[in-house]
C-alpha cells in the first residue's frame, strides 16, 4: 500500500473551451514506391540493454532534443516562472541521482541528514553526496561483484522491488543512477562505510567497468556519485545558465519537500527549511499556505494563468495528476 507525501503549489483559473463544429481532413497522397526487402537477421534484431537505453532513450529518460517550455527556476536566489529552453532527458539522469540521496534519508534508520550537490560547469560535472547509512562494501555472493558495482553498474538491480514494503521513496524499477551512468563519459562512485573507503569509475556509457579500489579509512558515512554527461548525446556543448537555473531550482526543492534535511547547493546551505518556507521564496508572493495533515501541505494564490508546481515523496510531478485534481477541484468549488 503506498501512502505518498503530497505537496501543492498551485493557483486557480478559469478555462474556456470552445467547440469545433466542422474540421476538413485531407486526403493521404498515394505513394508509389517499392520496399527492398530485408533479410531476416536485418528484420530481426536483437539489442543489449544499454544499447536499447541509448537508441530509445524516451522510454527511459525522455527526449534528449532541445524544448521549449514554461518552468520554475532559481533566479537571483528567488523561484521564479520562465520560459526556457532545456533537454528533459539530461534534466531526468541527474535528478536521477538526487532522488536516490532523498530516497536514503526518507528510510528509516539509516541517518541521512544531509544531502550536497555542486555543479562545475566548467569541467561538465555534477556531484550528489549524502551522509548517513552507506552501501555495504562487501561481495554480492550470488553474482560475484561488489555490491556498489551491482547496483550502479547493472540494469534492473537495487533495494526497492519489494512491492509489501509500504514505500515513500521515489525509486522501484531498478533503473535510477544506473541511467546517468549510460548516459555519462564518466561515472564515478566514491563510498565510505566508516571503516573503509571504496572507488570505483565507468567510462564511455557504462560499457567499461574498472576495478574497485578499497582501502582503510576512518571517517563519516557516505556516498557520492560524480558524473560527467555525454553531452553529444543531448545535442549540447556543456551546462548552459537556463538548464543550471533549473537543476538548481530542483535543488531547493528537496529542502522544501524533506524536513530535517540540511541541503547544500554549491557548498553553500540553502535556508529555506520546510515547504511553508519554500513556498515563501516562489515570486510572486503571497500564497497561503496549509498543512492539511501528516500527507498534505498545500499553498496556493493569485496568478494570471492556471499554473501549479506538485510533489510526491520529493518527485516533482510536473503533469500533475489525481492528487493535483483531489486538491485544486475542491478549490474551483469553493
Amino acid at each position: 500500500m503506498l501512502r505518498p507525501l503530497y505537496r501543492f503549489l498551485c493557483s486557480r483559473a478559469i478555462t474556456r473551451f470552445r467547440p469545433i463544429n466542422r474540421c476538413f481532413i485531407p486526403k493521404a497522397p498515394i505513394c508509389n514506391y517499392s520496399v527492398k526487402s530485408k533479410s531476416v537477421e536485418n528484420t530481426y534484431v536483437k539489442k543489449t540493454q544499454i544499447e536499447h537505453v541509448l537508441e530509445r532513450p524516451d522510454t527511459y529518460v525522455g527526449t534528449t532534443e532541445t524544448i521549449n517550455k514554461t518552468m520554475f527556476v532559481l533566479q537571483d536566489d528567488k523561484i521564479v516562472k520562465k520560459d526556457i529552453k532545456f533537454v528533459p532527458a539530461l534534466y531526468r539522469i541527474i535528478d536521477e541521482l538526487l532522488m536516490n540521496a532523498v530516497d536514503n534519508h526518507v528510510r528509516s534508520g539509516t541517518g541521512t541528514n544531509e544531502i550536497k550537490f555542486e555543479l562545475d560547469a566548467e569541467n561538465g560535472t555534477v556531484s550528489v553526496q549524502n551522509n548517513g547509512k552507506s552501501i555495504p562494501l562487501s561481495m554480492h555472493e550470488k553474482e560475484k561483484v561488489y555490491v556498489p558495482e551491482l547496483v550502479f553498474g547493472n540494469l534492473l538491480t537495487g533495494s526497492n522491488f519489494d512491492d509489501k514494503e509500504v514505500k515513500f521513496t521515489g525509486g522501484r524499477n531498478g533503473y535510477g543512477a544506473k541511467l546517468a551512468n549510460i548516459f555519462s563519459k564518466k561515472f564515478k562512485v566514491e563510498i565510505s562505510d566508516g571503516e573503509n573507503l571504496y572507488k570505483q569509475e565507468w567510462i564511455n556509457n557504462m560499457s567499461t567497468c574498472k576495478k574497485p579500489t578499497i582501502t582503510k579509512k576512518s571517517q563519516p558515512e557516505y556516498i557520492r556519485v560524480t558524473v560527467h554527461p555525454d553531452f553529444e548525446k543531448f545535442g549540447l556543448e556543456g551546462f548552459d545558465e537556463e538548464f543550471t537555473s533549473l537543476l538548481y531550482r530542483r535543488v531547493h526543492d528537496l529542502a522544501g519537500c524533506n524536513d530535517g534535511l540540511k541541503v547544500w547547493l554549491n557548498k553553500k546551505v540553502i535556508s529555506s527549511k520546510g515547504f511553508k518556507s519554500f513556498v515563501n521564496n516562489i515570486d510572486p508572493a503571497p500564497l497561503v499556505y496549509k498543512k492539511l495533515n501528516s500527507h498534505f501541505e498545500i499553498a496556493v494564490g493569485a496568478a494570471d494563468s492556471y499554473t501549479h508546481l506538485t510533489f510526491v515523496n520529493s518527485i516533482c510531478t510536473y503533469g500533475g495528476g489525481t492528487h493535483l485534481n483531489f486538491i485544486s477541484s475542491q478549490i474551483v468549488k469553493k
